[in-house]
């Protein structure tokens, strides 16, 4: 009998148990639906860390584990059905003409609803396996950078012209050109803000180049501005792989490559080029038209200096005159500009340099650039000089560095007739060995061209003149005074040649005999 007691009380014990789990499920509805609810969000975050992951991967060439590509595919359709599950519950279902609630569809409905929240559990749990959670932070945007950077009027056109080349799908490669220290780096940073701020690009890379070329530096600073880590350690190898980071089919990117001074080989680097360039364009900054000319630009603009007004204005805010400023050194300080001919660099590193220093300093710089002397440069500033003395060392003919030099005998801000210079050159055997007067003519005439690629001369009048920029015929004279070829500007009527290999009577007013001799 006790037996029979204890089985009755143990299954009524048990059917209570059971009916009170089966009520909990209409009865606690809202609390099915707002579990499963969570679970969802928890999904979906951990669903959106995977893809993040995966896309990472990509951009560093790295293929994903066949578990992570699974998961996110089990997990997609588990998302959708979630969805419609929850929209489901959502719906107000009742009975009696809407007066008493439909226990019997949210009994089943909540049994579904809890079935899903541990399956969805489950995937999450799982998911979390394939989530990294550190990563190296971007760097923001280099707008600080340019925080002091004044817009001129008589570059609106240049940056105009540079913008819509770079919105433009058809053109791939940009060339901007123009002698050392007129800005073209500075336009450059104003045009990777520009396309950052408008979203032109998922990715902007400013990489600085200069006259030393190295390509595995060059790779290694573009994958360090993708954060991007080479497997390899061969340059063709390390290339490949940068060019399929480069050339993702989601993500439009712009290489910017500052101060180029030799024309790159694309394909050597990694830098998707021609027609396989996809999504990726490149804007290359230069001091030479020819290398624009060799990269292939599309689209190229000449960057020429500031006018007087603009140089003031960049002088006055470098050098930090107000109001306040005297009268004097406001004079002093517009000469300066003006002898600085509209080149930003030589403006920003004098003004810079007279900074708050006294009126004896300023009168002494004034008279340096009026005598052709170099004015000391405050260390840590660009220095126009050197700046220009690169340029020369980089010509690579030695007619292209003699007719450099004898470009500096001239005037400062004269413009020389090209037929004039062509004698001049011919006559002080800059050519060589020539058999004909035409062939040494076209030796200096190329001369000529390379200097005016390089930006070291202007063309004036449709090419039957060139100018020398004041500050570069500076450095000119200081390089033919160091190397010992100096030009002697005599008004002897009997001068003579003193040695033929060098440069030494020039604007006589009676040319030597030796000049006039026809056996070119």
């Amino acid at each position: 009998m006790d037996c029979i007691s204890g089985f009755a009380s143990s299954f009524s014990r048990d059917l209570v148990v059971g009916t009170t789990n089966q009520l909990r499920y209409p009865c606690c509805f809202n609390d099915f639906l707002k579990d499963l609810e969570q679970e969802e969000e928890k999904l979906i975050t951990t669903r959106n860390s995977v893809e993040d992951r995966v896309k990472h991967a990509r951009k560093q060439v790295i293929k994903n584990a066949e578990v992570v590509n699974a998961w996110l595919e089990k997990s997609n359709p588990l998302k959708d059905k979630v969805e419609h599950l929850i929209k489901k519950a959502r719906t107000n279902r009742s009975c009696c003409f809407g007066y008493c609630p439909n226990w019997i569809w949210k009994y089943h409905l909540a049994k579904k609803l809890a079935k899903r929240r541990k399956e969805v559990e489950m995937c999450v749990q799982e998911g979390k396996m394939y989530i990294q959670y550190e990563r190296i932070a971007s760097l923001s945007s280099k707008q600080h950078f340019l925080e002091n950077c004044l817009k001129f009027d008589s570059r609106e056109g240049d940056y105009e012209e540079l913008l819509e080349a770079l919105k433009d799908d058809d053109v791939t490669t940009i060339g901007l050109y123009g002698m050392g220290g007129c800005g073209k780096t500075t336009m450059a940073m104003e045009l990777m803000r520009t396309a950052e701020a408008e979203n032109l690009f998922d990715k902007v890379l400013f990489v600085s180049v200069s006259n030393i070329v190295d390509v595995r530096k060059i790779q290694d600073r573009i994958a360090s501005a993708l954060q991007f880590q080479f497997p390899e350690e061969g340059e063709t190898e390390r290339a490949q792989r940068l060019c399929s980071r480069l050339n993702l089919d989601d993500q439009r990117t712009l290489v910017i490559l500052d101060d180029l001074w030799q024309s790159l080989d694309f394909g050597v680097i990694g830098i998707p080029s021609g027609q396989n360039h996809g999504n990726c364009k490149v804007l290359i900054t230069t001091q030479y038209e020819t290398v624009c000319s060799l990269m292939n630009c599309q689209r190229m603009v000449y960057l020429s200096t500031l006018t007087d007004e603009e140089a003031w204005e960049l002088f006055q805010n470098q050098a930090h005159l107000s109001e306040s400023t005297s009268d004097n050194l406001k004079h002093l300080g517009r000469l300066i500009s003006d002898e600085c001919k509209g080149l930003p660099v030589a403006i920003a590193a004098l003004a810079s340099t007279l900074k708050g220093k006294a009126e004896d300093d300023w009168n002494v710089a004034l008279v340096r650039l009026k005598n052709s002397i170099p004015v000391n440069i405050e260390r840590g500033l660009k220095d126009p000089y050197k700046c220009f003395r690169v340029s020369y060392d980089n010509l690579d003919t030695k007619e292209a560095k003699s007719l450099f030099l004898l470009c500096s005998v001239f005037p400062e801000g004269y413009e020389i007739p090209v037929e004039t210079l062509i004698r001049f050159a011919i006559g002080l055997g800059m050519v060589g060995e020539v058999w004909s007067y035409e062939e040494a003519r076209n030796e200096v005439c190329a001369a000529k061209n390379k200097l005016i690629s390089s930006c070291l001369l202007s063309d004036i009048g449709g090419g039957k003149h060139v100018k020398m920029h004041d500050l570069v015929r500076d450095v000119a004279l200081c390089i033919a005074s160091n190397e010992n070829k100096v030009i002697k500007c005599m008004m002897e009527k009997n001068a003579t040649l003193e040695c033929r290999s060098s440069i030494r009577y020039l604007l006589c007013k009676e040319f030597p005999s030796e000049l006039n001799r026809s056996s070119c």
